[in-house]
């Protein structure tokens, strides 16, 4: 995380846009920050887009929580499926 930090620290409060992947079969979620793209990727799964955006932002999300206050995403991850 403290790599990460140090790479794009304003990745904390940036707009992310959800669209279809111009590289590989799937969905993206992607910003630029600090003049570096940050791109998180799902493939292609049967459903709805909806579902498949909601997961990637949840995935920002936990980034950018550990990013803010230092904790793990392991730490994060442990408290969202105990909170399900």
């Amino acid at each position: 995380m403290e790599l990460l930090s140090t790479l794009v620290p304003s990745l904390r409060g940036l707009v992310w846009e959800f669209r279809k992947s111009v590289v590989a079969a799937g969905y993206e979620l992607i910003t630029i920050a600090d003049d570096i793209e940050v791109v998180l990727l799902t493939a292609e799964e049967p459903g709805s887009t909806f579902e498949l955006e909601g997961r990637l932002r949840g995935i920002a999300a936990r980034i950018v929580v550990a990013l803010e206050y230092g904790v793990s995403l392991c730490d994060i991850a442990v408290v969202a499926e105990s909170s399900s």
